[in-house]
């Protein structure tokens, strides 16, 4: 890394500016250290200095149901990795959330059934986010047989590594039915769940708090990690 990098990346972290960290992230996208790829699927998480760096307003903020479809949605179409990334990140904030939400009100006699719910989602979120950092056959195999009957998350890890596991395109021919949720699943099934529970108190509420989770964590992902497929 060259001094100019280096230097602009501390002031960057020094002061949490947009206008610092947009010149950091100009810069790494000049030297070649960030591709531009990489950059867009920051911008269009909501990530201020990657909007600043490519010279954009910041997206309307996601504030109900139908802006948080539209956002996954495209989401899904350019990215399906950092779409998987993103609903791994609301199913978590989903389980947080209905955890504190439950927790006072669960008799001590289903407590346990709850907990075990809540350790197999756990479960299955980690092997997900294993997978997508490391993937192998081993942990797809393990993600299927875990992931609960009717919960199309399974299903969307397998179209995603079909073009690489012959596992995936092997178990998606013998299903009886297309996977057609991967294209209708959005992260609104996430809001749905949160609306069951009761985890919000509104619809837009839960929008918001499930968009913050995704996008964050996508952003955080874009601009620190492995370059989306």
């Amino acid at each position: 890394m060259d001094d100019r990098l280096r230097d602009l990346e501390r002031r960057a972290r020094e002061t949490g500016a947009p206008a610092d960290e947009a010149a950091w992230l100009a810069e790494r996208l000049r030297t070649g250290a960030l591709p531009r790829e990489r950059l867009e699927l920051a911008a269009s998480c909501g990530h201020a200095g990657a909007c600043a760096a490519l010279g954009r307003p910041a997206p309307l903020p996601v504030r109900d149901p139908g802006a948080l479809e539209a956002w996954s949605a495209a989401l899904l179409e350019r990215w399906p990795d950092a779409y998987l990334r993103a609903v791994v990140a609301a199913r978590r904030c989903l389980l947080m959330a209905t955890r504190a939400e439950r927790a006072p009100l669960v008799d001590v006699v289903l407590r346990g059934a709850v907990d075990d719910e809540a350790a197999r989602e756990d479960a299955l979120l980690w092997l997900v986010e294993r997978w997508l950092d490391d993937p192998d056959d081993g942990r797809l195999r393990r993600i299927w047989e875990e992931a609960p009957l009717g919960d199309a998350l399974g299903e969307h890890v397998l179209v995603l590594a079909a073009d690489r596991s012959a596992f995936a395109r092997e178990t998606l021919a013998r299903l009886d039915e297309p996977v057609a949720g991967w294209r209708r699943t959005r992260l609104v099934e996430a809001l749905v769940r949160h609306a069951r529970h009761r985890a919000f108190a509104t619809p837009e509420q839960a929008s918001e708090r499930l968009h913050a989770a995704a996008a964050g964590a996508v952003a955080r992902w874009a601009l620190g990690g492995a370059a989306p497929d």
